[in-house]
């Protein structure tokens, strides 16, 4: 597929064209914000104009820090076509200059684009004085001058000879957590490669981040989020990561929340499981860094393990994202997880299995009448949803129906997915 990339200076508007062109459906969305430096690192999407799909990479403002920059001429190297956005209205300025100075080295098919056109366009001589030919003006806000970039793109896909079809079987999962527990270091761990900045500052990661591997010849695309921070520490940058955090949940298939062995569940932990439990998705707690409780490793799991049980269902592993141990274990446990909430159960398993659980387990009296259950089905999968028939449906407790999801999870071997219930009245089959 062709690959684009977006480069220049801060605040020229490079993420809000991300946003314009990116495809919505299983594409994740840059920040777009009017401060300096809210873009720190690469984003990657499916991006459509008119006919053509590509790849479209967002990146940070360059020339801020060499590693930074080095990450972004690596990401570059890569792409079949580098868009350098510059601002229309405020002119090339001496940062867009060394932005031209960083590009010319790398010998790609280069396209000038004038963004924020709309609100007035610099001079013809500067901005053809960077070298790159014809500039193509375009707003970001008002979609346009894309049918321009559309011809560029065209032009490119034919001299380089790819392929556009679209692959949807990705699985989707989603690393979410408070700052500083080891996503973005797990994230780095399952490419084996640098994707997303690693530092020891609270909120380094601001975007929702998607790298995609290959895993037991399937394709993951694993998304790293932001931390989400308490509600009142939050400043309006922080509610725009942590509604792309709600984003990146809705739109995954398997959520793995991130914590520290070093500390307990925090209320940010259980609002974003409730999240995800609300959004139906199969769930996987992630303990991480247990290398540094090495000796106090079983005192961990004394804690996490009956602590998660009471919030939800969801498998507790233990890794050590930084020494890259439980990685492979991590994301079989996800494959399986996604393969397991799309396949149906029989109609007889979940009858031999229903018949157990309530010799077990007795459902209750209803106006001094028993509770009985007549039969199960499966109705639909992705999440797991069961029909139950009994006499008195609406009688059914709470309690009855956790142990229901319970026994049935273990029965099953589907820990951390969701299941969904109906209970529905049984049919008289001699009453008239």
């Amino acid at each position: 597929m062709l690959k684009a990339i977006l480069i220049g200076r801060t605040n020229v508007g490079k993420s809000t064209l991300f946003n314009s062109l990116r495809f919505k459906t299983k594409s994740l969305p840059s920040i777009s914000f009017d401060r300096h430096g809210v873009t720190r690192d690469c984003n990657v999407a499916l991006a459509l104009l008119s006919d053509l799909n590509f790849l479209l990479t967002d990146t940070p403002g360059i020339l801020e820090c060499d590693n930074q920059d080095n990450y972004i001429r690596k990401r570059c190297e890569e792409c079949d076509v580098l868009f350098m956005v510059v601002d229309g209205s405020q002119g090339v300025t001496p940062k867009d200059l060394k932005v031209a100075d960083f590009i010319r080295p790398l010998h790609k098919t280069t396209v000038l684009v004038v963004n924020k056109s709309d609100k007035g366009v610099c001079d013809y001589e500067e901005l053809y004085g960077l070298g790159f030919g014809d500039p193509i003006y375009v707003s970001s806000v008002q979609k346009h001058g894309f049918e321009d970039l559309y011809g560029c793109l065209n032009i490119a896909k034919e001299s380089n000879e790819v392929d556009s079809t679209i692959d949807n079987n990705d699985i989707f999962l989603s690393v979410i957590g408070r700052p500083n527990t080891g996503k973005s270091t797990l994230v780095n761990s399952v490419a084996r490669r640098q994707i997303v900045t690693v530092d020891n500052k609270a909120g380094t990661t601001r975007d929702a981040i998607k790298v995609s591997i290959n895993f037991c010849d399937k394709t993951l695309s694993i998304i790293d989020t932001a931390g989400i921070k308490k509600r009142a520490s939050r400043d309006k940058l922080d509610y725009l990561s942590f509604n792309s955090t709600v984003y990146a949940i809705s739109m995954s298939d398997v959520v793995v929340l991130v914590v520290d062995a070093q500390e307990e569940l925090s209320r940010q932990d259980i609002r974003v499981l409730d999240i995800a439990v609300q959004n139906d998705k199969s769930i996987v707690v992630v303990v991480n860094k247990i290398d540094l409780v090495k000796r106090d490793l079983n005192k961990v799991k004394k804690y996490f393990d009956p602590t998660v049980a009471k919030i939800t269902k969801a498998s507790v592993l233990y890794i050590s994202a930084l020494n890259s141990v439980g990685i492979a274990h991590l994301l079989k446990t996800c494959c399986d997880l996604y393969e397991k909430s799309r396949s149906f159960i029989s109609t007889s398993k979940l009858n031999n299995w229903l018949r157990s659980a309530v010799e077990k387990n007795l459902p209750g009296i209803y106006n001094g009448k028993s509770i009985k259950f007549k039969y199960g089905v499966c109705v639909k999968t992705n999440p797991l949803t069961i029909r139950l028939f009994c006499n008195f449906p609406h009688s059914v407790g709470e309690n009855y129906k956790r142990y229901l999801h319970n026994s049935l999870s273990t029965a099953f071997a589907i820990k951390g997915m969701p299941v969904k219930f109906i209970f529905s009245k049984s049919n008289n089959p001699y009453k008239a």
